[in-house]
């Protein structure tokens, strides 16, 4: 990300401008011999780099930077990809300092002794520039004392040992040098900056559009797995502090569309409630004149005002019937995964998707009949994750998923190609979003409730479990499932108006005897995937073949 500027460079930069907006300034370099139109050239380069620097926003640098490419007022996703990579001559802070005014502030001479090429400041340099000032910078580095600390220990678990060794800090870092130093600094930053920020804007506009556009049937799912859960009592021996005993828990959030509330042409409709205008009924072909749009309010009975987000109010349809408004609600469950086994690979996630799914599909034929699809199948599934490429973004990963389609379409009946699989990455750094919050509620609830039992006199035994003590995952497993999995906690859930009313837990352990992680499955192989790491969307077509897309688009 771009460094934090100090109001200090600003000001050197702002002193150097107003001496070169006097004009008895500009008419001593003139005398001197200095061509007025040359400083002009230049002066017209420092206010646009006083432009960018201006704003606190980075979003606003972004796009400051990329004019005149980019007008005022169009969103960052729409830039080219030229200016997106800093190779378009016409735009980019380079083009402003490194191809431009720099080159107007030094000497470029090359040394026979270091045999290195050297820089000095011109004669008749602004004092200014050569002036010291402090800036900030993130830094993102690897955890070194962590790791090193687990490399002296040889008896520490290798799961725990691997993960950690990996892992990565941020740190605020404060560098000193010139105002040169700091422009150099904030070019190379902003460069680096601007894809991301691309990359992000395009991420949450194409979470809008799969918002506005999914259709009954088409399933949901949201997965990334929380921090380890600390498998800790309340009571504790002495040795007992020395032992870190950790639970894997992984999170599922699946979500779909109600058919019964999407079919319906005659329930009253509430202000703010989504709907779909024009749309057709579940299963039919898509509508090509149907969008999405809220409730702005009733005009008469049967009759709605509704607005189309992103358009001026002009385009308003006052007075749509209700049987043209396709009420869109969305109903979720949640699955939760959890394992003594800490590797966080593919196969663990794998193993965990096809429980859940299975369970789904039995769930939706039970609870939700209608919105099952016909075939009895789940054949629409969308995955969204983050970019880890130890669990999630791999050429095993995409293989698995396009095995799992394809194995979903055989059931159905309906042609090998008849399913409808992708696997979004959301961008890196961000996706902050229900999955984190519901994993943390987990690990508190797990605490909480083995402080409340076991603070009794006498301590009581935990939910679940014939033991006052938690010894492993398998008791957290049995806990969560007697908390969250019961008619009680449902109705409650339900009576408060909670967004989730439903969580299902699955166990595996490295135990054999305990439903154990797969891996190197026999079916699988590895093809070569060029391209992973720059592509954020995959559509499954077959086995071992997918389509890739760099950009996220519904």
């Amino acid at each position: 990300m771009p460094p934090y500027h100090t109001l200090q460079a600003l000001r050197l930069l702002q002193d150097i401008e107003s001496r070169w907006l006097d004009p008895d300034g500009l008419a001593a370099e003139a005398a001197r011999g200095r061509v007025p139109e040359d400083r002009k050239r230049q002066l017209r380069q420092l206010k646009a780099i006083l432009e960018i620097l201006k704003p606190d926003s980075k979003y606003e640098m972004c796009c400051l930077a990329l004019s005149p490419c980019l007008r005022a007022g169009d969103p960052l996703h729409e830039a080219n990809r030229a200016c997106e990579t800093s190779k378009c001559t016409a735009c980019g802070f380079a083009r402003l300092w490194s191809e431009g005014l720099r080159k107007q502030l030094f000497n470029r001479n090359y040394c026979e002794v270091s045999r290195k090429w050297t820089q000095k400041f011109r004669p008749g340099v602004d004092s200014e520039w050569a002036e010291e000032v402090f800036w900030s910078e993130y830094t993102s580095r690897p955890a070194r004392e962590r790791g090193k600390v687990l490399r002296d220990n040889e008896e520490a678990d290798q799961d725990w040992k691997a993960s950690v060794s990996n892992a990565r800090e941020t740190t605020l870092d404060t560098v000193e040098g010139t105002v040169c130093d700091f422009l150099d600094a904030f070019e190379e930053c902003l460069a680096n900056h601007i894809p991301h920020r691309v990359c992000h804007e395009t991420s949450k506009r194409a979470d809008r559009q799969f918002h506005h556009q999914r259709r009954p049937f088409m399933v949901c799912v949201n997965v990334d797995y929380s921090e380890n859960g600390p498998i800790a009592n309340s009571r504790k021996l002495q040795s007992d502090h020395w032992i870190s005993k950790q639970f894997t828990l992984l999170i599922f959030v699946y979500d779909w569309l109600c058919v019964k509330t999407w079919n319906d042409k005659t329930s009253s409709l509430n202000v703010g409630d989504e709907v779909t205008v024009n749309g057709e009924l579940a299963g039919s072909e898509i509508a090509p004149d149907s969008y999405f749009a809220t409730i702005v309010r009733q005009v008469s009975p049967g009759m709605y005002d509704v607005e189309q987000p992103g358009h001026p109010i002009s385009s308003r349809h006052l007075c749509v019937p209700r049987e043209l408004l396709r009420h869109r609600v969305v109903k979720n469950v949640v699955c939760g995964g959890i394992s003594d086994d800490r590797s966080h690979d593919r196969w663990q996630h794998q193993h965990f998707s096809e429980a859940s799914l299975s369970w789904l599909e039995k769930h939706l034929k039970e609870l939700h009949t209608l919105d099952m699809h016909p075939s009895g199948v789940i054949l629409s599934l969308h995955i969204h994750s983050d970019n880890a490429s130890s669990h999630f973004k791999s050429t095993g990963a995409l293989e698995w998923f396009t095995r799992k389609g394809q194995r979903q379409a055989k059931v159905s009946n309906d042609g090998d190609r008849s399913f409808v699989f992708t696997w979004t990455f959301g961008c890196p750094g961000h996706g902050k979003g229900l999955w984190d919050g519901l994993g943390g509620m987990i690990k508190s609830k797990v605490k909480s409730l083995v402080r409340d039992y076991q603070s009794k006199k006498p301590p009581r035994n935990l939910p679940g479990i014939n033991s006052v003590a938690l010894r492993g995952a398998s008791d957290v497993y049995n806990m969560m499932v007697a908390h969250f999995d019961t008619v009680s906690w449902r109705e409650e859930a339900a009576a408060r108006g909670k967004r989730i009313q439903r969580i299902k837990f699955f166990l595996s352990s490295k135990d054999p005897e305990i439903s154990p992680v797969l891996r190197h499955h026999p079916e699988e192989f590895n093809p070569k995937l060029d391209g992973i790491s720059s592509n954020y969307q995959h559509h499954m077509i077959e086995r071992g073949l997918v389509d890739a897309r760099e950009g996220q688009c519904w």
